[in-house]
C-alpha cells in the first residue's frame, strides 16, 4: 500500500469492520481505524486491501486478519473481521467531506471534489424478488441508493457555502439528454447501465465500453462544473 507510482499523491482503500460497525482504511501513510488505530506490525498489500473493500457481504465472507495496533500511545494486537467498504461508506468520500474531526481517522482538506458512482440509473421496476437473496440484494441496494442520495445532498449544500469550490459527479447511469454536450462517439448509457455485477470475469469489449464511458463522462462533468482545474 505505500508503494505509490505518482508523487504527491495518497491512496485510500476503504473497508468496514464488521465488530464494532465502523470503517477500515487502507491507506499509502497509514492503515487502520478509529476503534483500532494504526497498523503497527506491517504494511498491507493492495490485493489485501482489495479483498477486503470488495468483500460483498451478501455473497463474500469477510476478511478476518489480526494485526498489531498503536492508539493513544498504546500497542496491542487485536482481530478484524473486514467487508466491503460500501457498507460503511457507500462513496468512499467521508474522509474528503467538509467539515470532519480532525482527530477520527483520517481527513484531507480539498477543494475540488470528484465523485465516481458506476450504478446504473433508476431501477427498471420490471424484476420480482419474491425469494430471500432477491429481497436482500434488493434491500441493500434501495438503502444504499438512499444513503448516496443524501451524501450528494451534502456535498451540493457544500458547494453552495463555499466550503468546497466544486462538486463534480461522474455517474455511469446519466440520462444522456441531460449531458451538457455529446461527443461523437459517445458510449452511451444503454450500452452499459445492464452490466452484471456477478463477479464473472469481464470482457475486453465490456472492459472497454466501460472504461470509454467512465473517460467520456469524466471530461463532460469536469470541463463543465470544474473548468478551473481542467488544464
Amino acid at each position: 500500500m505505500n508503494e505509490v507510482a505518482r508523487p504527491n499523491l495518497t491512496t485510500i482503500i476503504n473497508a468496514s469492520d464488521l465488530r464494532t460497525g465502523t470503517a477500515f482504511r487502507f491507506g499509502s501513510e497509514r492503515s487502520g481505524g478509529w476503534r483500532f488505530g494504526n497498523i503497527v506490525d506491517s504494511v498491507p498489500t493492495v490485493a489485501k486491501a482489495v479483498a477486503a473493500s470488495a468483500a460483498f457481504p451478501i455473497l463474500l465472507p469477510p476478511l478476518i486478519e489480526t494485526f498489531e495496533f498503536e492508539r493513544k500511545g498504546a500497542r496491542f494486537t487485536d482481530t478484524v473481521s473486514l467487508t466491503d467498504g460500501g457498507v460503511f461508506d457507500n462513496l468512499g468520500v467521508a474522509v474528503l467531506e467538509p467539515g470532519r474531526a480532525q482527530d477520527i481517522s483520517y481527513s484531507f482538506p480539498v477543494t475540488h471534489l470528484i465523485s465516481f458512482n458506476a450504478g446504473g440509473g433508476q431501477l427498471d421496476g420490471e424484476e420480482r424478488h419474491y425469494w430471500w437473496l432477491g429481497r436482500v440484494a434488493r434491500s441493500s441496494v434501495a438503502v444504499h441508493r438512499k444513503a448516496q442520495d443524501a451524501l450528494y445532498q451534502r456535498l451540493h449544500k457544500h458547494t453552495e457555502t463555499g466550503e468546497l469550490q466544486a462538486f463534480g459527479m461522474i455517474y455511469l447511469g446519466q440520462q444522456d439528454n441531460r449531458l451538457p454536450w455529446h461527443p461523437p462517439d459517445l458510449v452511451r448509457r444503454e450500452q452499459v447501465k445492464d452490466y452484471p455485477a456477478d463477479f464473472a470475469p469481464m470482457s475486453s469489449k465490456n472492459l472497454k465500453l466501460l472504461a470509454s464511458r467512465g473517460e467520456q463522462l469524466t471530461h463532460l462533468i469536469v470541463d463543465r462544473y470544474l473548468a478551473d482545474i481542467s488544464t
